[in-house]
């Protein structure tokens, strides 16, 4: 039988393209914008990007739904003025 070849992962290499925000002395400048994080890294697959898109989606879609569900049903609170409360509803 043949050996297998052990896979390693690759080096990181530093950046080469320097921020032109950035300070000189390699703090943040006052105007630079974060840098985003993403829940999977930002070395992330890009199909790790996709369904980490698409599931956020998902989940938003769910929640607005719960939402509307809440409020036609009347389940939602919500702030009414005083004239709208009949008192001899109950």
């Amino acid at each position: 039988m043949a050996k297998r070849k052990r896979l390693t992962a690759p080096e990181k290499r530093p950046e080469t393209h320097a921020d032109p925000r950035a300070a000189p002395d390699g703090a943040a400048s006052p105007g630079a914008a974060p840098k985003a994080r993403t829940p999977f890294g930002a070395g992330a697959p890009p199909i790790a990007q996709v369904t980490g898109d698409a599931a956020a989606q998902a989940a938003l879609a769910e929640v607005a739904g719960a939402l509307s569900a809440a409020r036609a049903e009347g389940r939602l609170i919500q702030a009414l003025p005083l004239e709208a409360i009949e008192a001899g509803h109950l």
